[in-house]
């Protein structure tokens, strides 16, 4: 017969991990925001929809991890994050991703392009964003090497 320990059941895991990937997910439907907002401004069709697939793509990932987060998520007495608080980061990271998929379709459907003019500001907005993915890169890595775990075997995207 095999024996519960009954204290282990009152601690959950630490929930920060799972939320790490989910972000990372976030992060892989954002970043096609780039080549979306560049084929616009050159008014490449082909480039705009093959974005607009992967945008799509990558936020169902995303709404599956969040689900299986949602579902899987520690109810033990002493977790070390407040449950409130992990659903609403979640939340708050599933946003970003229907964004992005909401602007990739606007884009699509409305077969949008650019006035000449708006250009620059939109290159202007492409840098900025891609500010955000060095920075977001630069944090996993900083995280990676100031753990106390072994990140030998990280995923490739944290080195």
């Amino acid at each position: 017969m095999v024996t519960k320990n009954y204290m282990s059941g009152l601690f959950g895991r630490f929930p920060i991990t799972p939320l790490q990937e989910h972000m990372y997910r976030v992060y892989r439907c954002i970043r096609h925001l780039t080549p979306l907002i560049e084929g616009m401004v050159e008014s490449d069709d082909e480039k705009v929809l093959k974005a607009q697939k992967e945008i799509s793509k990558d936020e169902h990932d995303a709404d599956k991890m969040k689900r299986e987060l949602r579902t899987h998520l520690p109810k033990g007495v002493f977790m070390p994050v407040d449950r409130r608080d992990v659903l609403d980061v979640l939340l708050r990271q599933n946003m970003i991703a229907n964004q992005a998929k909401d602007i990739s379709a606007l884009i699509v459907g409305r077969k949008m392009q650019l006035p000449a003019e708006m250009n620059d500001g939109c290159t202007s907005l492409l840098y900025r964003h891609s500010n955000f993915n060095n920075t977001y890169i630069s944090w996993r890595n900083f995280r990676c090497r100031f753990s106390k775990r072994d990140c030998s075997n990280r995923p490739t995207h944290c080195r």
